[in-house]
This record gives C-alpha cells, structure tokens and sequence, in this order.
C-alpha cells in the first residue's frame, strides 16, 4: 500500500520563503481528489500571489496526485516520486508570483516537476526502477477518462501489464505525450505549453507515439 504525507504551507512564515511541512497520513491512491475549475484555480493562486499562505493547499489537495504520477513516470520508484513531487511544490511556492493567471497551472507546474526530476535523475545518475506494476494500477485507477483511448483496448490485467511494457520501451518523448494525453488527459494546447512545442508538433509526436505502440503491441491486436 502507497503511503503519501500532507503537504501543507506553515503561515507564520512570508510567502515565497516557505517551506512545506509534511505528516504522515492514509494511503495516497484512496484519498478522494477534488479537481479544481479554472475560475477556483484562478481565485486561489490570485489569493496566494498576493499573500494568502493558507491557500496554496488547495492548490495542492488538488494536484497532489497528479504530481506524484507524474514523478513516478520519470524516476519509476514511489518513495522518490513521493519526494520529488512534494519538493516540486516547494518549488512552485517560491515561484508563484512569477505566475501569469491567464494560463492554466498545471502545464506551469508540469516543467516544474519535469525540471526537477530529471536534474535529481542526472545528478544521482540513477536509471528508473522496473516499477511499472505500480504505476499501472495507480494510474489507471487514479484518472479514469469516458474519451475512448488506447487503455480501452486492454481490459484485463496482463495486457495492461504489456501495454506498460511497451510504453516503457517508448523513446522519452514519445513515452511522456502518451502519458500526458491518456492518463492525465491534458488537452493539445496544455502539453504544448507544458512541453514547450507548437501544437502542431504536439499532435505530430502523439500520432507517432501510437504508431510506434501499436507497433510494440501489434502481438496483442492481432
């Protein structure tokens, strides 16, 4: 079972050099996440921007998983995504008044994690654990979507269990927009942002990325 801590902002403290305290608390993949609309996400960053400490757990009840997915996606072992992802909110803390509220957050904070786990990977020289069991079931229980996509296609456990594998075997661009369209359902315009690239190359790169999946897992189609 996953264990998860509470991050949350100390108030006795000025905005943008707090730390976030952590505890202990119930497994991470049971808690209910209440996702945000742009109108709440907007009024709450305005509030931290503007010295409103308390506030920014909100922005973290929110996005607490997201991100945790996310850093276990680049380094493959729970208890450095669990760090990683809780250092990336120190980090966007500290940031937030560099923030444009026109924008959406997640993109933002995406680089951000992004950045930091891969400086953490360079820097420990570490290769991501053969931790994909993990980030299966949790993913996949984590950000059910309606919209069909290719987990439609792999109901039972082992051939979830393959469809991982091959996304594994995915070169890093091409893993990560699969990741980021299916199972954290950003749209072409928020992975261009997070990413950096015109939408145009978005869909280009993900029309490619399936290609090469379905390559890999052409055995189970068949």
């Amino acid at each position: 079972m996953l264990k998860s801590k509470t991050i949350t902002v100390t108030e006795d403290k000025q905005p943008g050099t707090d730390e976030l305290d952590e505890k202990n608390e119930a497994p991470l993949p049971e808690q209910i996440q209440r996702f945000l609309s742009p109108e709440e996400e907007k009024d709450i960053i305005r509030r931290v921007q503007i010295g409103d400490v308390a506030a920014f757990e909100d922005l973290v009840n929110a996005y607490k998983q997201k991100a945790y997915y996310v850093a276990l996606g680049f380094v493959g072992n729970h208890e450095d995504a669990l760090d990683l992802s809780q250092d990336a909110f120190v980090k966007a803390f500290k940031a937030i008044k560099t923030f444009d509220l026109n924008s959406p957050f997640f993109p933002w904070f995406y680089k951000i994690i992004k950045n930091h786990c891969l400086n953490y990977i360079k820097k420990n020289q570490r290769v991501r654990n053969d931790s994909l069991e993990e980030l299966e079931e949790e993913t996949f229980a984590q950000f059910e979507d309606e919209r069909p996509d290719p987990r439609d296609v792999y109901a039972d456990s082992e051939t979830r269990h393959q469809l991982w594998r091959a996304i594994d075997q995915l070169k890093p661009d091409f893993r990560e927009i699969i990741i980021m369209k299916h199972f954290h359902n950003l749209s072409y315009k928020e992975i261009a942002e997070a990413l950096n690239i015109p939408i145009g190359t978005v869909m280009s790169r993900l029309f490619n990325a399936r290609q090469e999946l379905r390559e890999l897992m052409k055995d189970v189609l068949d």
